[in-house]
């Protein structure tokens, strides 16, 4: 079983022998699996083993964690990368923190092979043989850097109409504490503007969000077009917010709403075990963590709870959005990011 090469494979995830993914117990209750993407942060390699019965093992050149180089993208070899990257023309720290348009077509770009993936899966369906309901984790890379999307995607946001973020005050901190202080400026944004390409990295940072979205209308398309669009959960999220100058910082790693706020749909068809009548499109409030996803994915499928998953199911508010909602939602910080 899965739970047994946990338990005999501990080199994954030492610390929690006994891990038990979304996937996995979806599979062991009758599932086919499947994935593609950035569905454990960027490799395969750090997929564990026993969760799938098809996953899409990509080797995405475009977004700069080949480091084995390849004849198109030489920066990616080892010690080899120029002091400047050659598009945004700025070097901000690893090689991901870049952006721009790369010299190949569309449908070439990684987040473009994924959508096809997930695409093709929901098309041929009925082709496959099998009666199983299925689980299709569909990981876009976008918006996470480097944001290399195709050039009409970087021309829909023109530099001139470029707007600065809203939240950004020159000397936003200075009421702040010292740690306060300390979480808010950092070389990154410094440098980004000492060098003029605030508007540009924003541009990189839209046209990457733009084109997830397009990636993502692609997959939602194949489904309401086939058989399943009315029996299917979706759900959307991601993993973090990011900053681009809000306290005078930029990337992640801050405990503000900015980094702590992510998109998070669900849509539940009416006939769903746990919620029969489906959900009623409006909007929830109430604060949740994402460490709810587990329980309530399994809630809404009618399979059985998982003791080691954390968090309250969240079908509570999937029914009432309004109601009184006494779980904190919490987050913490693994890394200054200075």
């Amino acid at each position: 079983t899965s739970t047994g090469i946990y338990n005999n494979q501990h080199w994954w995830k030492p610390n929690l022998p006994d891990l038990r993914t979304i996937p996995i117990h979806f599979r062991e209750n009758g599932y086919h699996t499947v994935g593609a993407g950035k569905i454990y942060h960027h490799t395969a390699g750090n997929n564990p083993p026993g969760q799938w019965d098809d996953y899409q093992r990509m080797l995405f050149n475009d977004n700069g964690w080949i480091r084995h180089g390849s004849p198109l993208y030489p920066w990616t070899a080892p010690k080899s990368r120029p002091a400047a990257f050659p598009y945004s023309g700025i070097k901000l720290y690893s090689g991901e923190a870049d952006w721009g348009v790369l010299p190949q077509p569309e449908a070439s770009y990684d987040d473009s092979l994924v959508a096809d993936y997930a695409v093709n899966y929901l098309q041929t369906l009925d082709q496959r043989g099998h009666e199983k309901p299925f689980f299709l984790a569909c990981g876009i890379y976008r918006p996470h850097e480097p944001w290399f999307v195709p050039r009409k995607y970087f021309e829909a946001f023109p530099l001139a109409e470029i707007q600065l973020p809203p939240g950004y005050l020159e000397k936003d901190l200075e009421d702040l504490p010292g740690e306060g202080q300390r979480r808010g400026p950092n070389r990154y944004f410094d440098h980004i503007q000492s060098q003029g390409q605030w508007k540009q990295a924003i541009q990189g940072y839209l046209a990457s969000i733009y084109f997830a979205d397009t990636m993502l209308g692609r997959v939602m398309e194949a489904l309401e077009k086939g058989p399943n669009a009315d029996n299917t959960i979706v759900v959307l999220w991601s993993d973090h917010g990011w900053h681009l100058g809000e306290k005078q910082h930029w990337q992640k790693f801050t405990a503000w709403r900015v980094c702590t706020r992510v998109p998070l749909i669900i849509r539940v068809p009416k006939g769903s075990p746990g919620l029969s009548r489906g959900t009623v499109p409006g909007t929830c409030r109430k604060p949740v963590s994402l460490v709810s996803l587990a329980p309530t994915l399994l809630e809404l499928a009618g399979l059985p709870p998982v003791k080691v998953h954390d968090g309250p199911s969240l079908l509570p508010l999937l029914r009432n959005p309004v109601q009184e909602w006494p779980h904190p939602a919490v987050t913490f910080l693994d890394s200054p990011g200075n």
